[in-house]
């Protein structure tokens, strides 16, 4: 489990680098749409650290 929870703390902190990292692509046509993209991950983000927290409460109910 402890593994498990590594992994998943590393893939959401590498995840949340490369975010920061595009967003900050001088771009002018992803500066255009920024603020949707943003949003939109950050919706992703949300949903990814509900699935997680549900997915070990039910990992932990069952041991």
């Amino acid at each position: 489990m402890t593994i498990s929870l590594f992994l998943i703390l590393f893939v959401g902190i590498v995840s949340l680098v490369g975010t920061i990292w595009i967003a900050n692509n001088d771009d002018k046509q992803y500066k255009k749409t920024e603020k949707k993209r943003i949003r939109n991950l950050s919706f992703i983000y949300v949903a990814l650290l509900v699935g997680s927290a549900i997915a070990v409460a039910i990992y932990i109910a069952n041991i």
